[in-house]
Formats: C-alpha cells, sequence, structure tokens
C-alpha cells in the first residue's frame, strides 16, 4: 500500500517530524525512511493501522427476486476510506428504505429476532466486527426496480442495493375500472368496465385468462366473457337486456373474483337528448371560469379573427340512459350541417392556452337535473363518449 499523505517532511538541522502522516488501509505494516542515496533506516517493527469509525454501509443481496420471496441482505458497516468497521458491533438500529408498498403489502426487513418491520421503521440489526450477524432479510412485494439503503443516524448507504422485483403467479381479479350507474339496457355500458389479473399482492401478471363479468340477477346478453390482454380485460360491448338493480363481480375460474361492484340500475326506454342552453364566453380565464360576453340563451357577434369559446348543455330529457357523443357542426343559410374543425372555413377550432383539450368541465348554465362533467375542445369538435342517465345533463365547451 501507500500513505494517503504527510509521507514526505523536510529535515530541519537534520530532523525531520512526519507529523501529518495517514495511510487509510486497515493493515499491519512495517515502513522505513528513504532519501536520495543515503542509506535508508532499518525497517519499523510492526504498526498496525485500525479502521476508523463507521461512516457508511455497503449492502450486498439478489439483484432480482420475486415478489413476496425473501432476500438474504449482507449488510456492512464501512469507515470513510472503505475499511470494514470493526469497530461496530453491538445491536443497531437501522432505518431502511428504497422500496414502496404495493395497496397494504408494505416491504419489510428482519429485525435480530426474525420479526419482520416495516422500511421507514428502526429495525435492530446485530452487528459483529461490522457485519450484520442478526436480522436484515427483506422481502419487497411491489413489481418496481427497488434501491435497498438503511441509514443509522449519520451511517448511510452511499450506493443502494439496486434490486428487480418480478410478478409473482396470478392469484386475484381486481378492478381497474368499476361499472358506474345508471346504465341503459341493450346499449354497451360506458365507460367499460375493466378487470385486470393479478399476483397475491396485487402486481398485475401478464396472464390470458377469459374474465366472466356475473350480475346478481339475470344474466348478460352481450359482452360477458373477455379474454385478457397482457392481465386486462376491457368489457367494451357488455350489454344487460332489462331494466333491473344489480351488482357484478367478475369471475375466471380458480382465481379470487373481484370485489362486488356497486349498485348498478340499467334502466328501461328510450334516451332523448336535448340542446338545452348555450353561451358564449371570452377565452381569458380557465374552463369553467371564463368571462362571458352576453347572457345565456343569447347571440353574440365575435369580430374577426378573435378566438371565443362557446358552452353548450346537452340533457337527456327521455326515459332511459344512453351514451352520447357530442359533436359541434355549423351551416350557412339552407346548407349542410358540416363538422367544425381546426381548418373549416368561416368558424374553426382554435387552441385555447386557458385549457387542455378534454379537460373536464363544471356546470354553469341553467339547468334540472344532475349534472355529468364534459369536456373542454380546441382541437377536434368529437368529444368522448358518456353515459347519460335520463334526468342528467351534460355541458361542453368549445374554443
Amino acid at each position: 500500500g501507500s500513505f494517503a499523505s504527510g509521507d514526505t517532511a523536510s529535515a530541519v538541522s537534520g530532523l525531520a517530524t512526519f507529523s501529518a502522516v495517514k495511510y487509510n488501509t486497515a493493515a499491519a505494516i512495517t515502513i522505513h525512511g528513504h532519501s536520495g542515496t543515503l542509506t535508508d533506516t532499518a525497517e519499523s517493527g510492526s504498526v498496525t493501522v485500525t479502521p476508523a469509525a463507521a461512516a457508511t454501509y455497503t449492502i450486498a443481496g439478489s439483484a432480482s427476486k420475486v415478489a413476496g420471496q425473501s432476500n438474504v441482505l449482507t449488510i456492512t458497516a464501512k469507515d470513510a476510506y472503505g475499511n470494514t468497521a470493526t469497530g461496530y458491533t453491538g445491536d443497531k438500529s437501522l432505518t431502511f428504505s428504497g422500496a414502496n408498498a404495493i395497496g397494504s403489502n408494505n416491504p419489510t426487513v428482519t429485525d435480530k429476532v426474525g420479526s419482520p418491520v416495516n422500511f421507514g421503521t428502526a429495525t435492530t440489526i446485530t452487528f459483529t466486527s461490522g457485519v450484520a450477524t442478526a436480522g436484515g432479510s427483506a422481502v419487497l412485494y411491489k413489481v418496481e426496480t427497488a434501491g435497498i439503503s438503511a441509514t443509522d443516524g449519520t451511517v448511510t448507504t452511499p450506493s443502494p442495493l439496486a434490486v428487480s422485483v418480478t410478478v409473482a403467479a396470478k392469484n386475484k381479479l381486481n378492478w381497474v375500472t368499476q361499472p358506474t350507474s345508471p346504465q341503459a339496457s341493450d346499449t354497451n355500458w360506458s365507460p367499460a368496465p375493466q378487470i385486470e389479473i393479478t399476483d397475491t399482492y396485487g402486481n398485475r401478471t401478464a396472464d390470458t385468462d377469459t374474465i366472466t363479468m356475473v350480475p346478481s340477477a339475470g344474466s348478460f346478453s352481450l359482452g360477458a366473457s373477455i379474454g385478457a390482454v397482457s392481465g386486462l380485460a376491457t368489457f367494451s360491448g357488455l350489454q344487460y337486456s332489462s331494466g333491473a338493480t344489480i351488482t357484478v363481480h367478475g369471475h375466471s375460474g380458480t382465481l379470487t373474483d373481484t370485489a362486488e361492484s356497486g349498485s348498478i340500475t340499467i334502466t328501461s326506454g328510450t334516451p332523448a337528448f336535448d340542446q338545452k342552453h348555450f353561451r358564449f364566453y371570452k377565452n381569458n380565464w380557465g374552463l369553467n371560469t371564463a368571462d362571458y360576453y352576453a347572457a345565456q340563451d343569447t347571440n353574440y357577434n365575435v369580430g374577426l379573427n378573435t378566438i371565443f369559446r362557446l358552452r353548450i348543455e346537452t340533457a337527456n330529457t327521455g326515459t332511459a340512459a344512453g351514451n352520447i357523443t357530442r359533436r359541434l357542426e355549423f351551416k350557412e343559410d339552407t346548407g349542410d350541417w358540416t363538422q367544425i374543425t381546426t381548418n373549416s372555413n368561416n368558424v374553426r377550432l382554435a387552441d385555447s392556452s386557458s385549457f387542455a383539450d378534454g379537460a373536464a368541465t363544471s356546470s354553469r348554465l341553467a339547468a334540472t337535473g344532475t349534472f355529468t362533467a364534459g369536456q373542454g375542445k380546441d382541437t377536434s369538435s368529437d368529444t368522448s363518449q358518456i353515459s347519460l342517465g335520463n334526468g342528467y345533463y351534460t355541458e361542453d365547451e368549445f374554443s
């Protein structure tokens, strides 16, 4: 090895004093003095360089684990120079971090008696001569690349242990998008319910099992069984053919079923969508806060090349829920109705810096019934499809 510093000194009146000599590697060494052609000193007796106090931890273990599997960690205390801090002995209180929970499953590490302790909570680990000898077996549950580190006061982990956590075997079904109420009979449910296949901890698998939507009463007329794609089944064609109030759950073979959904009212009858009110707004504030040009249901002449916003209320006055996509159109005199786009003639959509296309509206116009959020649109005049129950209304604002 070599000295880190202070190994050269100038003699004064024939005497050199090495008052700042440092050797940073823990070892037993001998030394001698040397200067040019002069005869060296005799070799010294053995000098033992001992480690300094613990400054950091190194953590070793498996770099890849299946969710829920134990990963035995080797934790070593090091001094500031990379030597094992042999004086770091006894019970120490370490706090682990660097992995995330999934649901109620928190990452853990065992203490000195083998009990699992959640990450983020002080954990007693026993060290002998700088190396952990009791405790330190970690279990991670969330699929991710974790970086396990530990701290004890000023002792930290500068290079966390990277662990790739992979999904465990399929075990259960979970809701991703639960069905909403109401839904119309003989109509595709909207938004489409989604169910995922997960391991026991809630990580989505890549399995392609067929999942069946099971109602609490009656049966679905269409779209009740869907094959999962990369662990996700989307019931985009689900229909129930009569009026009812039901709950539903997902089922697939031996996998644990989803939880039962909330109550869903299936309405029978015919939806009827009516444009009820409108209002012209300035393009000066956010989607639901802009100032208006004129009173509700009042036409307004906007200057050429001026960006303005038009809000329209649509209500379902029929006897059943129905799915609806709204579109902004115009016509001149006796001409045909034409969709307004970003490059249509005379009037066109214009980007608004005050809101993002597709942002949700809140209710601003006079209305009767229950509000369902619509959209602000400035790049396309076709909104997303929503299910609008009878007695419900929505508002869309176009820039």
